[in-house]
């Protein structure tokens, strides 16, 4: 074989290995902080919370249908959560493998929040509303209901499971948490 031959076909064999690694392998970072909590003291006060709480939501009549407004909703009484639910909702909150970064999937859904979790701490309030339907969850600052969101919608598909799982077990009498698969 010719040399200028062989090296033509290393360079195009060295750019399809190269082009498979980056396509396969390349790990794209997120910054979970800013991504899903907005701010560090946000996140902060999220991990040190020593109290949380849980409340069904249930959308308003006569409001629009797919608002992240926290007051398109009316809140049940609010139930400790307690054990070591806590931790765990935390723990999975806090991972990035929780969420679904991919761009561009939008879904075919109409956001409709049904738990609002909260973590309540020296520092801050900060709460969690989840929608089942379209698998997105939404942070929000202080305990407000004209408090708005401070992260985009965040994708939580990956732990979709577990979360049911939490609801199921905070919402014993819930026959619409009871159904969730």
């Amino acid at each position: 074989m010719k040399p200028k031959l062989v090296i033509i076909i290393f360079g195009v064999l060295l750019a399809v290995i190269g082009f498979y690694v980056f396509r396969h392998c390349y790990v794209v970072m997120h910054d979970l902080t800013q991504e899903i909590f907005g701010t560090q003291q946000l996140r902060d006060a999220f991990i040190s919370s020593d109290q949380v709480t849980a409340q069904r939501l249930r959308h308003r009549e006569g409001r629009p249908m797919g608002s992240d407004d926290l007051d398109y909703y009316e809140k049940e009484s609010p139930v400790p959560v307690t054990g070591s639910w806590p931790q765990e909702i935390k723990s999975l909150l806090q991972r990035e493998s929780s969420y679904d970064w991919s761009t561009g999937t939008a879904k075919s859904c109409i956001l409709d929040y049904g738990v609002l979790i909260t973590f309540r701490s020296s520092q801050r309030t900060v709460r969690v509303a989840i929608c089942f339907n379209c698998n997105q969850l939404g942070i929000y600052d202080g305990s407000d209901n004209t408090a708005k969101r401070v992260n985009a919608e965040m994708d939580f598909d990956p732990i979709r499971k577990e979360l049911v799982t939490v609801a199921k077990f905070i919402f014993l009498k819930d026959s619409d948490i009871q159904e969730l698969r």
